[in-house]
């Protein structure tokens, strides 16, 4: 856009097409947006940047500087130095190696305007050449960072090193990394890496959910005892969980328990009478017991 108007000369330069072409499509594209962007930021920021334990540490500003966060700050003064005065303001919850993607719409609508104005002042220097010395030096540290996204296990050591290396991280966030790691090896059908990951995470979040991520990866790479662990961890917090108590049913048949089994099975029974999935495995253990009494099934 800064190519066109500085361009142009004369007081109507401002009329031309192209230059109202380039202010009318911002203008609408705000139009189009502004009631979606609102909607958006009045039901999620303040979960995002307002949340308890943000106006527990005194509020958005004291947290942005809280625990390790300076540093994260600083090296994003590094990647973003001609931002360095918007860093506080962006500074990404999960740590940069997660949430870059937050800085992906900013980034990309600055690099337009640095674009527009690297363009006008090489073409006033009368030197098109340098032109390919600035795209080669944008264009490298760019296919840098997508190769480095694009390499899985890389980018996975990069976020476990942020919880196994200086500076400390808080508990939310460590909890928050871990989880990160749980997840990402559990699509990938690393389970071992995911069960590992997920302990962590309940070390200082031991939520509902997170001990039954942490049961189904360590079931998948069979470790029944630690999945029955979890289980068991999961349901003194969730008594009425039904795919808890599945989980737990699912893994003591496996170990083989079956008294712990039938006790899972009746309690899937008193959540939801009638359920057939719990009434078919009942059955099922019924008649792996009588076989192994020596009875007919």
């Amino acid at each position: 856009m800064a190519a066109p108007v500085r361009g142009a000369t004369g007081a109507g330069a401002w009329r031309e097409r192209g230059v109202l072409v380039s202010l009318a499509i911002p203008v609408v594209t705000l139009a189009v947006m502004l009631p979606r962007i609102v909607s958006v930021a009045l039901r999620w920021d303040p979960t995002h940047f307002a949340s308890a334990e943000v106006m527990a540490q005194g509020g958005v500003w004291k947290a942005a500087f809280a625990g390790p966060r300076p540093f994260d700050l600083v090296s994003l003064v590094l990647m973003l130095a001609p931002l360095a005065i918007l860093i506080p303001a962006l500074a990404a919850v999960g740590g940069a190696f997660r949430d870059w993607d937050d800085f992906a719409a900013t980034g990309a609508a600055l690099s337009m305007l640095a674009a527009g104005l690297v363009a006008e002042t090489l073409r006033r220097a009368a030197r098109p050449g340098l032109a390919v010395a600035v795209t080669l030096a944008v264009a490298a540290p760019a296919l840098q960072w997508l190769a480095h996204n694009s390499d899985v296990d890389r980018g996975l050591e990069r976020a476990r090193a942020a919880v196994g290396e200086p500076p400390a991280r808080a508990g939310s966030e460590r909890a928050s990394i871990w989880d990160y790691l749980g997840m990402r090896n559990y699509q990938l059908e690393h389970w071992q890496a995911a069960a590992e990951a997920f302990r962590h995470a309940v070390e200082t979040a031991p939520s509902p959910r997170m001990l039954q991520q942490w049961a189904l990866a360590a079931t998948m790479a069979g470790d029944l005892e630690t999945a029955r662990e979890a289980y068991h961890r999961q349901l003194e917090k969730e008594p009425d969980s039904y795919s808890g108590w599945l989980g737990l049913a699912a893994v003591a048949w496996r170990i083989p328990d079956l008294a712990e089994c039938r006790r899972a099975l009746n309690r899937l029974l008193e959540i939801k009478p009638g359920d057939p999935d719990a009434t078919q495995r009942l059955r099922a253990l019924e008649a792996e017991e009588a076989r192994r009494a020596g009875g007919p099934p």
